[in-house]
Parts: C-alpha cells; structure tokens; sequence
C-alpha cells in the first residue's frame, strides 16, 4: 500500500491538468471493493470539476495476463 501516488492525489493531479477529459484505467482483473472505491473517488471528482471524468472498465480475465503474472512469480512457486 505504500505506492504513489495515492487513488486521492492521482485524482487532484488529474484534475489540475490542462486535460478536458480524464480517463482512469484502473489495472484490476475484475470489478470488486477496490474498483467501487475508484469508481466513487471519479464520481466526486466530476462533481467538483468542468472536466468529463471516464472509468474504464477493468482488464478482466486474459491469459496473456495469467501468462505474465506466473512468469513473474514463477521464482518463488515451488515445483
């Protein structure tokens, strides 16, 4: 939980930028608590703001993704 910048201040950077529209492409694998707290944090961020605010859809289930994610933990699976 220590990544930046936080779902808040990705928001407020957004929202001072020169852009008319924002597009938030959260990089989740399915829709859950996490892509509802994004999904409210926009929703906000449209009420307070001239801007148009987008929330795309999460990647959802890809085996090129699954492929990816066991290749990166493949070192420390054991066999």
């Amino acid at each position: 939980h220590g990544q930046r910048p936080k779902l808040a201040e990705g928001i407020a950077l957004a929202a001072k930028s020169s852009a008319a529209t924002i597009l938030v492409q959260p990089h989740l694998l399915f829709q859950g608590l996490v892509y509802q707290e994004i999904a409210a944090a926009i929703e906000q961020a449209a009420r307070e703001s001239t801007k148009e605010w987008r929330l795309a859809a999460p990647l959802g289930p890809d085996p090129e993704i699954a492929r990816t994610v066991l290749e990166l933990a493949a070192p420390w699976l054991k066999e």
